[in-house]
């Protein structure tokens, strides 16, 4: 089996169409994530999708906060966390002033019955390996609004360990980030990919 990306590329972020703030400062990136299943003819199917945001760091950090603070909570919770005020005392000031950009991983999903095989964690590790080296990568690795659910922590520690697996080693509980800088696709994973799923 092939996993194939089609990762897009918005110039415009609903919604803020036709805004002075919608530049390359925050780019949109869409893509599906499509399976070849080696049938008698290798049909194609969509098995998941996800979503990120590129965070352009040669913008001034004020216009970046501005401009994710518009878009959604949760692009602006990454944004406040790597460039608010009080941010050099989350972790060493000179990463975000050494990355270029912060790849932020919003939203990513794999149907069920496609689960347990890696195709998950295979097309997460090939979407950063074409746009997060050298990056600050992000992701919330819990959904907001279900930390105080039957199960929560469990279910919680579950997803850290998964987003682990990418190299994303740096976890700030309060905001639910998880985040790697200079990020590289960890040795094992590397090795893991060209294996058959």
């Amino acid at each position: 089996m092939l996993i194939t990306l089609e990762p897009t590329f918005y110039l415009r972020n609903h919604p803020l169409y036709y805004s002075p703030y919608d530049t390359l400062m925050i780019t949109s990136i869409e893509s599906p994530i499509k399976l070849s299943i080696p049938d008698e003819d290798f049909t194609i199917r969509e098995v998941g999708f996800l979503h990120a945001y590129r965070l352009n760091l040669s913008f001034p950090p004020d216009l970046l906060l501005t401009y994710a603070d518009m878009l959604s909570d949760s692009v602006s919770n990454v944004a406040d966390y790597f460039l608010g005020e009080g941010q050099s005392s989350c972790f060493p000031e000179n990463v975000v002033s050494s990355a270029q950009q912060i790849i932020y991983i919003e939203d990513f999903y794999v149907e069920p019955q496609y689960r347990g095989r890696n195709i998950g964690l295979k097309s997460l590790a090939l979407f950063l390996q074409m746009l997060g080296q050298g990056a600050i990568v992000a992701g919330c690795p819990f959904p907001a609004g279900e930390e105080d659910s039957p199960g929560a922590r469990r279910r919680q520690r579950l997803l850290i360990d998964y987003w682990s697996k990418l190299g994303l080693l740096c976890h700030c509980q309060k905001r639910n980030i998880l985040w790697n800088d200079n990020w590289q696709l960890p040795k094992w994973l590397e090795e893991c990919l060209w294996h058959e799923i």
